[in-house]
């Protein structure tokens, strides 16, 4: 496998970051996470002073970023190493899985600053993704424009101005903010799940471990029958076997070694995440190119879609947004309803006014 040495604490930190963000999907494809590292200067490159591709793929696939070392070439199968990885095991095994699993569309390579929502808004009449060019009007001013490109669309060749889609992608995000006091009971919600998560760490732990005697036990089942086996197509199989659950077994045991150490501080885990929720417009508006891709991974659910007439039509949002809006309005509406029933009953007339969940009985004389 040869000797990679491994970063100093600065770049450490940006490996870590990157190496999660592919895990968890914010770096959809190899060339997102690549543009991440080039957006630090003091990430190392290679002799030529850039970052190749080959790089980003060794550190993807390379199990000495999770504390661990393999080499098919020395017959070394996956262990523990001595130092301490810069991220866990199982944001490793995820990263496998994303590499060698089902293939993901690549990145477009033509986003830019310029065009945020290239790719990413479509056309109202053909539903394909619109690109984006700027066009050099007759005295020599540039315009920005999204453009519809999809052959045998009725739009095709049609644009409509940049600033018109963003500019309306804009009013959309400035609806998203809930109110102070939503986001307040949203938060206590948050607060409540971590305090039960906490307070239930050890009984994860204990069943963490029952998996690990279950995944030994059956690793022993298979040497045994390993051992009994005279085919070397049947021993093949149950050597991949063996080692695939000697990776389950790695995994687990740094689950349990996690299990007995405190999590990390509340305020401090969510706090850029709820900053987000708060405003998401904010982040867009003054943010990187990476941090608009971001919110639109964020906060919808679906393409931007364009209506040549409409404008830009209400997109799908994202399940927080949406139970955030939910809320919002199914408390305008209550609010919005009044109620009167009046009944009449001798010697009085009862009236009943519900508004905003607050029922008032009020007796009135006949």
């Amino acid at each position: 496998m040869g000797f990679i040495p491994l970063p100093g604490q600065l770049s450490a930190e940006i490996n870590s970051e990157g190496l999660e963000g592919f895990a968890s999907g914010r770096f959809t494809s190899q060339a997102e996470l690549k543009r991440f590292f080039e957006a630090h200067p003091q990430f190392p490159v290679c002799r030529h002073g850039y970052l190749t591709n080959e790089q980003v793929n060794r550190i993807l696939t390379n199990p000495l970023y999770a504390g661990h070392l393999e080499s098919k070439v020395w017959d070394v199968s996956l262990r523990k190493a001595q130092h301490d990885g810069m991220i866990d095991l199982e944001t490793f095994q995820r990263n496998q899985e994303r590499l060698f699993g089902k293939p993901l569309a690549p990145a477009r390579a033509d986003i830019n600053a310029d065009f945020p929502l290239r790719g990413f808004v479509t056309c109202g009449c053909c539903s394909h993704p619109m690109t984006a060019n700027w066009s050099r009007g007759r005295h020599g001013k540039q315009f920005a424009y999204y453009i519809c490109r999809h052959r045998g669309c009725d739009r095709f060749g049609k644009s409509v101005a940049r600033d018109k889609v963003e500019g309306a992608f804009e009013n959309v995000l400035s609806t998203l903010a809930p109110r102070p006091e939503v986001l307040t009971v949203f938060t206590k919600l948050f607060r409540k799940r971590w305090n039960e998560a906490e307070s239930k760490a050890k009984e994860s732990g204990a069943a963490i471990k029952l998996q690990s005697v279950a995944v030994e036990k059956k690793i022993a089942q298979l040497l045994d029958r390993i051992v009994e086996s005279d085919s070397s197509t049947v021993i093949g199989a149950y050597e991949r076997k063996v080692e695939e659950l000697e990776r389950q077994k790695l995994v687990l045991a740094e689950k349990i070694s996690r299990c007995g150490t405190a999590l990390p501080d509340y305020d401090e885990t969510f706090r850029t995440a709820f900053e987000f929720i708060s405003n998401p417009c904010i982040l867009w508006k003054t943010g990187s190119l990476e941090d608009k891709r971001i919110v639109l991974k964020l906060a919808l659910d679906s393409h931007l879609e364009y209506d040549w007439n409409e404008g830009v039509r209400t997109p799908e949002l994202s399940l927080p947004f949406k139970a955030l809006g939910d809320v919002c309005d199914q408390e305008k509406v209550m609010a919005e309803r009044v109620s009167l029933i009046v009944t009449r009953h001798k010697p009085s007339r009862r009236a009943i006014i519900t508004t905003n969940q607050l029922e008032l009985r009020i007796f009135m004389p006949s």
